[in-house]
C-alpha cells in the first residue's frame, strides 16, 4: 500500500469567527506531527481552548480552529508620550482678604488616576474609571471669620466631595463695610428735642 500525503487545515479565527490566517500541515497517512500554534503579530491565542498538541494524518482530517484575540498593553502613566490623561489633579483655592489688607490662602486638592489599555492591533486606547489616589477626599467647608462692621462676599463656602470631573475653582473672599446710621437730634435752648 502506498502512503498518500494528506493535509490538515488550521484556521486562525478572531473572536467574531472571521478567518485571520490559516496554516496547512501535510504528512503521510498515519504519520504523526506536532503542531506549533502561533498567533499573528500583536494577537494572542485565546485562553481556555482545548487544542491538540499533535495530530495523526488520515485521509479525511477535520479543520482545527484556533481562536485568537488582540493583545493589549497597559499604558497607564504614559500621558505625555501618548498624549493621554491617566492622572488628574483637582484644586480649590480660597483666598481671604481682611479689611486691613491681610490675606490668607487655603489650598485644597485631590489627585485621581485611571487605567489606560491600548489594543495592539487597532491602536485604540480604552480607559477605566477614575479613582481617588491622594489628597483631600472632601474639600472642607470654609466659614470666613466674622468681623464687626463688615460683611464678607461669601458667608460660607460649602464642603464638596471632588471627582475627576470637578472643575478647579478659586474663591476670593473680601469684606465690605456695613452701611452706618447717624441720628441727628435738634433741641431747643432748654434741651428739649424738637426734631430728629
Amino acid at each position: 500500500m502506498i502512503s498518500s500525503r494528506n493535509l490538515i487545515y488550521t484556521n486562525i479565527l478572531d473572536l467574531t469567527g472571521n478567518v485571520v490566517n490559516h496554516v496547512n500541515l501535510s504528512g503521510k497517512t498515519d504519520s504523526v506531527a506536532k503542531i506549533n500554534y502561533q498567533a499573528p503579530t500583536n494577537w494572542q491565542i485565546k485562553a481556555g481552548q482545548t487544542l491538540p498538541a499533535q495530530v495523526t494524518f488520515k485521509f479525511y482530517n477535520p479543520v482545527i480552529k484556533v481562536v485568537i484575540e488582540h493583545q493589549t498593553r497597559d499604558v497607564t502613566g504614559l500621558d505625555q508620550k501618548l498624549n493621554i490623561q491617566t492622572n488628574k489633579a483637582v484644586t480649590r483655592q480660597i483666598t481671604i482678604t481682611t479689611p486691613t489688607g491681610q490675606s490668607s490662602t487655603i489650598k485644597q486638592s485631590a489627585q485621581f488616576k485611571r487605567q489606560a489599555t491600548q489594543d495592539l492591533v487597532t491602536g485604540v486606547i480604552s480607559y477605566g474609571d477614575w479613582q481617588w489616589q491622594s489628597g483631600d477626599k472632601t474639600f472642607r467647608q470654609v466659614l470666613p471669620t466674622a468681623i464687626a462692621g463688615y460683611t464678607p462676599n461669601y458667608q460660607v463656602i460649602e464642603a464638596v466631595t471632588p471627582t475627576a470631573d470637578t472643575s478647579d475653582s478659586i474663591y476670593l473672599v473680601s469684606y465690605q463695610a456695613n452701611p452706618g446710621q447717624q441720628t441727628i437730634s435738634y433741641q431747643d435752648v432748654n434741651g428739649f428735642v424738637v426734631l430728629t
